[in-house]
């Protein structure tokens, strides 16, 4: 079910719910995206028994107003928490894809007892983004045409993609607002380091072997030592996991939230 939400600076926010369990999972899209790019992976891919999975589209993306303004850290977490508050959802646990991986990692920083854990896929590190900003100029021109778009994202991946899914994933990009995709463009050359330098939550990464932008030595080197106790995994793959690996992506999300959920059983327990 699609619904809004409105923010305290008076945004509508589009989010989408699957399952009615106990633990709740909010979804975080990446560069472009909306709330549905992950209808797939709730419909057809994760066990949603015992799990509610809640998907928002940033302010500039999707369904969700489109104003010029708000493009930060702190605003992107407030935005996403009133998402979480609409669903009654005090703990959850946070999956990022893409930039969202380093946009959701603010959201531990400012309400840290509310996120459970935490799954970043095909992530940046929390520092400023080690790529010139020319470098999205192609990205910006192509992305109002459906089909520009598709030539721009293909060398990011490694796997075929489903055409209804690479189709949907350029549709959505191509109807985000300039300043939203702008906005979060220099949202990744903003560097959080020192607010989540002491964060201990719970995280999976998840990147792709052949992932163009954060490769494994990437992750290895600018991520995984900026989470204590966090574990990464490498799927053979591009940048875009989800939708070209995205039966092994939900068996690794199943796994990861099974162990959140025992974990969080026994601390009430004691």
């Amino acid at each position: 079910m699609t619904q809004t939400v409105r923010t305290d600076d008076g945004i509508a926010i589009e989010y989408k719910t699957y399952g009615s369990g106990p633990l709740t999972a909010l979804f975080l899209h990446g560069w472009g995206n909306a709330a549905s790019f992950w209808d797939d992976l709730f419909t057809s891919r994760l066990n949603l028994a015992n799990l509610r999975c809640v998907a928002a589209s940033y302010r500039g993306h999707g369904g969700s107003d489109h104003p010029t303004f708000g493009y930060t850290h702190d605003r992107f977490s407030r935005d996403m928490f009133t998402v979480a508050d609409a669903v009654g959802a005090e703990r959850f646990i946070m999956v990022g894809f893409s930039m969202a991986g380093k946009f959701g990692r603010y959201m531990g920083y400012r309400h840290p007892q509310r996120v459970l854990g935490q799954v970043l896929i095909a992530p940046p590190g929390p520092g400023i983004l080690q790529l010139s900003s020319e470098a999205f100029v192609p990205w910006l021109d192509a992305a109002p045409d459906p089909k520009r778009f598709r030539e721009i994202l293909l060398p990011f991946t490694k796997r075929p993609i489903r055409e209804d899914l690479l189709a949907l994933y350029c549709q959505n990009v191509s109807l985000a607002s300039r300043a939203g995709l702008e906005g979060t463009i220099d949202m990744t050359y903003e560097s959080i380091e020192n607010e989540v330098r002491d964060l201990r939550t719970s995280t999976l990464i998840i990147g792709g072997d052949a992932d163009p932008l954060f490769n494994p030595e990437y992750i290895m080197k600018f991520v995984l030592p900026t989470i204590p106790e966090a574990r990464a995994v490498f799927l053979p793959c591009g940048h875009e996991i989800p939708i070209e690996m995205p039966s092994e992506t939900a068996w690794l999300l199943e796994a990861y939230f099974a162990g959140v959920a025992t974990r969080s059983a026994e601390a009430l327990a004691r």
